[in-house]
């Protein structure tokens, strides 16, 4: 099914997009980067719940929990009171989280809040797998739904036999753990081949959408949410190739 990754912008009083880099600064300020997230969050949900009403089928609303998120003391409830206000389940909701972010604040700090989110249904991605130094223990002390390896090896697939190697043992591993895999920044045909042929079963990336606002997001979703399951019946509807409508 399609999932959505929910990604915050900002624009200035002029209502124009500012760049990457505002945003991260603005982002390195811990009390600023929590008023993001939950702004993002909570505009994210009710949209999302417009869209459950209207019938149009999507997977799980993804976020990326920012190290603010993890010094918060009221994530959990927050993240709930915005979901009961748009009359949505935690089931709906994915957040993915790098293993940086954890070394950071301390995973045995964390690991409380994350388990309570994880009972209560909440999709948990470990992100960014394969890149810096990555702790395989994570995997084992914390309930990890998903790995999703990192958009930089990702890259190197086409060219790199290397990392080919790697990624091929690092899937089986993760899936000998009964540990779902998928990977972010997919560009290219070849790199969706190799990584459902290893038995991903979540990609994204360019290859299947660039950003969209709200109202573009709506109306993919009305073309083709409720289809992208059926790969023979949308292979030549879809306006990507056919290896990248697998999985979104």
């Amino acid at each position: 099914c399609v999932g959505l990754t929910v990604m915050p912008a900002l624009r200035d009083v002029d209502g124009r997009l500012l760049s990457d880099e505002h945003l991260a600064a603005a982002l390195s300020d811990a009390n600023v980067a929590q008023t993001i997230g939950r702004l993002t969050r909570r505009r994210a949900i009710a949209t999302a719940a417009s869209w459950h009403r209207a019938a149009l089928g999507f997977g799980r609303l993804s976020f990326d929990l920012m190290p603010a998120d993890l010094r918060s003391d009221h994530f959990v409830m927050d993240l709930l009171a915005d979901l009961a206000a748009s009359n949505l389940a935690p089931t709906t909701i994915s957040l993915r989280v790098t293993s940086a972010a954890l070394t950071a604040r301390g995973a045995e700090r964390v690991t409380p809040m994350l388990r309570r989110l994880h009972d209560l249904g909440v999709e948990l991605v470990l992100a960014d797998f394969g890149a810096g130094q990555t702790s395989l223990g994570l995997l084992q002390d914390l309930p990890i739904d998903w790995v999703s390896f990192d958009g930089d090896i990702v890259g190197r697939l086409d060219s790199s036999p290397t990392d080919q190697a790697i990624v091929i043992g690092l899937v089986d591993l993760v899936h000998r753990l009964g540990i779902a895999t998928g990977a972010t920044g997919v560009t290219t045909v070849f790199q969706a081949d190799f990584l459902i042929g290893l038995g991903c079963e979540q990609l994204r990336g360019p290859l299947f959408s660039m950003a969209l606002d709200a109202d573009a997001t709506r109306l993919y979703l009305d073309r083709f949410g409720h289809m992208i399951d059926d790969l023979d019946h949308v292979a030549d509807e879809v306006p990507y190739p056919r290896a990248a409508v697998a999985l979104a």
